[in-house]
């Protein structure tokens, strides 16, 4: 996979993510979800060091870049 190609299927990652999986009452949902962020994760690791990306989409409550 090429950069652009990567980079635009973490943006898509991103916005796809349930980032409130942790409250969910159903356990399927939690383990899903717990599944999900860590292969973004994994993705903001190789395209996103500085988590810009990450923090343009994500919720407040779960940006984690510099400041």
């Amino acid at each position: 996979m090429n950069t652009i190609e990567g980079i635009n299927n973490y943006l898509n990652e991103l916005k796809q993510h349930d980032w409130h999986y942790k409250y969910s009452d159903d356990y399927s949902v939690y383990v899903s979800g717990s599944k999900h962020r860590k292969e973004i994760e994994a993705l903001a690791a190789i395209y996103d060091h500085d988590y810009q990306i990450w923090d343009s989409i994500s919720p407040d409550q779960y940006k984690k870049g510099a400041y």
